[in-house]
């Protein structure tokens, strides 16, 4: 087996930061929603405000505290009229807000997650050139990296709205034949899907689920799953299982600051 290779996210986020950078632009404004600004959702926000100020993006934080799912669709309602080109509404809500609701009251133009509805709609009508930024940074990692998808057994690991969706949205656009796993699939399809994969795409949230002996020699992973185990932040693959693999994404500084960088990216399309 050739050498495991590492793909450095925080190297790759800077050379598409850069490259915005470079192309002479109107000005933009991003603005980032937090109705449940928890520590965590801070540290991401102040991540994705430093890669606007490279940009020279003026960036907008707002914090609300609705108490029901009406309060906050008429936030998002009025922010749509405000002078914005980009709104962030920061995942997860509180308990008893529909994240559905809220999400699609998003003017799908000012959408730069792809998260309502509409927008996903137009995404895979090809009638926006937007991807979702997660997805988009996976694809970004593995054309780079000239990983071979025709032809391969693709496994997505999860379906959540951030990750496994957005995923296979983008697959199901253009064409790739990949499988899920998710809560329905049994143990033992989970465990002949992941040792029969070439590619593991995995956005579970579960520290360290994926062990070596689930997973074949030359696999490539794409660990897009965080969580936290033992203080400190974790991916879905046990560290042990890099060694297996051709190629594969680190927790932290994988997949995290590319999908910041395709964020922006969205905001200047």
């Amino acid at each position: 087996m050739e050498r495991t290779k590492q793909i450095n996210g925080v190297e790759l986020a800077d050379t598409i930061l850069l490259g915005l950078k470079s192309v002479k632009k109107e000005p933009k404004r991003m603005t980032f929603v937090m109705f449940d600004p928890s520590p965590a959702i801070l540290s991401y926000i102040a991540r994705k405000e430093r890669a606007g100020k490279l940009l020279g993006v003026d960036t907008v934080r707002i914090e609300r505290t609705p108490r029901t799912t009406e309060e906050a669709v008429s936030i998002i309602e009025d922010l749509n009229a405000t002078d914005t080109n980009g709104i962030v509404i920061q995942l997860p809500l509180p308990e008893g807000i529909d994240t559905g609701a809220v999400l699609d009251a998003l003017e799908p133009d000012l959408d730069v997650d792809i998260l309502g509805s509409e927008a996903k709609r137009k995404f895979m009508a090809r009638e926006i050139h937007r991807l979702p930024p997660v997805a988009g940074a996976v694809w970004e990692m593995l054309t780079r990296e000239k990983v071979a998808l025709e032809g391969s057994r693709i496994v997505v690991l999860g379906r959540g709205r951030l990750v496994g969706e957005p995923v296979g949205m983008l697959f199901e656009r253009e064409k790739v034949p990949f499988e899920y796993i998710d809560i329905h699939t049994s143990k033992e399809k989970t465990i002949e899907l992941l040792a029969s994969a070439d590619i593991i795409i995995s956005g579970i949230g579960v520290p360290h689920f994926i062990l070596p002996e689930m997973v074949r020699e030359g696999v490539v992973i794409i660990d897009a799953g965080t969580s936290e185990s033992n203080g400190k932040l974790a991916g879905d693959m046990h560290p042990d299982t890099a060694k297996k693999a051709l190629l594969y994404t680190p927790v932290p500084g994988g997949v995290g600051p590319v999908t910041v960088a395709m964020l922006y990216k969205n905001l200047f399309i």
